[in-house]
């Protein structure tokens, strides 16, 4: 259900749902124990309105997710991104600026 899209109906009318909305709907609806009935490969995070963040991955762990926090939060399922990203000094502007880091 979840490799491709799935057809969704509500009150007649039809949509398409991602994977990823799929496993949403499944946590918000049901909670998060009905992601040990999904039987893919998937890792995502959610953050709410306090700013609480849950990382998620199936229990399988086919799919691992990385979260580093220097200062800077990334969060990616290729810790190759995290290695480029030290290696070339990328720094992340959480304001938006384009003046550069002293």
């Amino acid at each position: 259900m979840l490799q491709r899209q799935s057809t969704h109906f509500t009150d007649a009318y039809r949509c398409l749902v991602n994977g990823a909305s799929a496993l949403y709907q499944l946590i918000t609806q049901l909670s998060s124990a009905t992601l040990g009935l999904v039987e893919v490969d998937f890792c995502f995070f959610i953050e709410d309105l306090s700013r609480t963040l849950t990382l998620m991955t199936d229990a399988s762990g086919q799919n691992p997710v990385y979260l580093v926090n220097t200062g800077d939060r990334w969060i990616t399922d290729k810790i190759k991104l995290i290695r480029a990203l030290h290696e070339r000094d990328i720094q992340h502007d959480q304001q938006g600026s384009k003046h550069p880091r002293a």
